[in-house]
């Protein structure tokens, strides 16, 4: 699940990387519990790092060829990983990070068309945000 040659598992480490990079930032948010900095907080993600994140793995979705996938054409690690980021993070900061970003969607939609992992989704308990 991390690709067929060197490249392309350099690739998936790549974008998993800049999922944790992501996750780091959204950590910052989540837990703080000062709410008037929690909120400049969410402000400052959605104006500069929502874009910025999104911006990056549309280009690397790009580069693959609009395959729907970051490595190749079969699923990976980092199909995943981007996947579970963007949905969680439209729960947790009530915004469509897919607006703008067509390989976003695109990844939506190709994940979503594997029939075990819809099974997983269909199954699992839908993240619930912190109020």
């Amino acid at each position: 699940m991390a690709g067929d040659s060197s490249v392309e598992r350099l690739r998936n480490d790549e974008v998993v990387h800049l999922v944790q990079d992501w996750m780091n930032l959204m950590a910052t948010f989540y837990y703080e519990q000062d709410l008037a900095t929690r909120a400049e907080l969410r402000e400052k993600l959605l104006k500069t790092e929502v874009p910025r994140f999104c911006g990056i793995f549309d280009r690397l979705l790009a580069e693959n060829g609009h395959t729907g996938h970051f490595v190749g054409t079969k699923l990976s690690q980092a199909d995943l990983a981007v996947y579970d980021m963007v949905t969680n993070i439209q729960v947790y900061l009530g915004t469509d990070l897919e607006a703008g970003h067509p390989g976003l969607t695109t990844l939506r939609h190709t994940v979503e068309s594997y029939p075990r992992v819809m099974e997983y989704l269909t199954s699992r308990k839908a993240p619930l945000p912190k109020d």
